[in-house]
């Protein structure tokens, strides 16, 4: 699913811009998200107040639910942190497969298709993560080309 949040950005000349940003992209539904995000296009807001046009870095998922690729990045200066972000992401995907799990039998689906759909899905639940544009390229050229 492709999602945005509004958000209250301040420029340097001192106006509020009230921003609508994308916190997730899916490429299947929107396609022409893909390129707006490599190109830096994405979440870019032009204030109202100067023309000034600030990119604001928020972290973002990329969702390729075709190629069964989830990826989140981070704004680079966030990488000091890839230890951390990687261990809270551990611990969210065990719980989301558990949950995930407990949801599917609780309603009937036997332990093998329990097992076939938590997989499926497992990429969301534990997806890649990179840090900034240029990381984030990179890796798509890699997964794409293992999937062509």
């Amino acid at each position: 699913m492709t999602r945005r949040i509004e958000r209250e950005i301040r420029c340097r000349c001192g106006t509020r811009v009230e921003a609508s940003l994308y916190e997730s992209v899916n490429v299947r539904l929107d396609p022409d998200l893909k390129g707006e995000l490599l190109d830096g296009r994405l979440n870019l807001v032009t204030c109202s107040g100067c023309g000034r046009q600030q990119h604001v870095d928020i972290p973002l998922l990329y969702h390729d639910p075709e190629r069964r690729i989830a990826i989140s990045i981070y704004p680079k200066e966030r990488k000091g942190q890839a230890t951390e972000i990687k261990k809270d992401m551990e611990r969210q995907d065990a719980l989301i497969q558990a949950l995930t799990s407990r949801s599917f039998s609780e309603h009937g689906a036997s332990p093998r298709v329990v097992e076939m759909l938590t997989e499926f899905f497992g990429y969301l639940a534990n997806p890649h993560v990179v840090f900034g544009l240029d990381e984030l390229a990179q890796l798509l050229a890699e997964l794409e080309g293992e999937n062509h």
